[in-house]
Protein backbone atom coordinates (compact mmCIF):
# COMPACT_ATOMS: atom_id res chain seq x y z
CA UNK A 1 0.00 0.00 0.00
CA UNK A 2 1.26 3.37 -1.10
CA UNK A 3 0.04 6.64 0.23
CA UNK A 4 -0.41 9.19 -2.64
CA UNK A 5 -1.53 12.73 -3.77
CA UNK A 6 -3.21 14.20 -6.33
CA UNK A 7 -6.65 12.46 -5.84
CA UNK A 8 -9.11 15.60 -6.39
CA UNK A 9 -7.17 15.83 -10.17
CA UNK A 10 -8.44 11.82 -10.44
CA UNK A 11 -11.90 12.95 -9.55
CA UNK A 12 -11.95 11.83 -5.40
CA UNK A 13 -13.28 14.13 -2.73
CA UNK A 14 -9.55 14.10 -0.85
CA UNK A 15 -5.93 14.95 -2.72
CA UNK A 16 -4.38 12.10 -0.42
CA UNK A 17 -5.54 8.62 -0.91
CA UNK A 18 -3.89 4.75 -0.64
CA UNK A 19 -3.39 2.81 -4.26
CA UNK A 20 -3.39 -1.02 -2.96
CA UNK A 21 -2.24 -3.49 -5.43
CA UNK A 22 -3.81 -7.04 -5.78
CA UNK A 23 -1.66 -9.85 -6.55
CA UNK A 24 -3.64 -13.01 -7.32
CA UNK A 25 -2.19 -16.53 -8.39
CA UNK A 26 -5.66 -18.66 -9.37
CA UNK A 27 -4.70 -22.55 -8.95
CA UNK A 28 -5.61 -25.00 -12.02
CA UNK A 29 -8.35 -27.24 -11.91
CA UNK A 30 -7.28 -30.84 -10.18
CA UNK A 31 -9.47 -33.47 -12.45
CA UNK A 32 -11.57 -30.78 -13.91
CA UNK A 33 -12.82 -29.27 -10.64
CA UNK A 34 -12.41 -26.34 -8.73
CA UNK A 35 -9.88 -27.26 -5.83
CA UNK A 36 -9.92 -24.08 -3.56
CA UNK A 37 -13.54 -24.78 -2.33
CA UNK A 38 -13.60 -24.30 1.20
CA UNK A 39 -16.47 -25.80 3.53
CA UNK A 40 -17.02 -23.38 6.73
CA UNK A 41 -19.89 -22.57 8.72
CA UNK A 42 -21.05 -19.25 8.15
CA UNK A 43 -22.24 -16.47 9.26
CA UNK A 44 -25.98 -15.87 8.66
CA UNK A 45 -28.72 -12.90 8.99
CA UNK A 46 -32.08 -12.92 9.01
CA UNK A 47 -33.92 -9.68 7.85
Amino acid sequence: MVEKTGGTALGLKADTYKDIEFNVTLTPLVQGKDNQLVHRLRAEATA
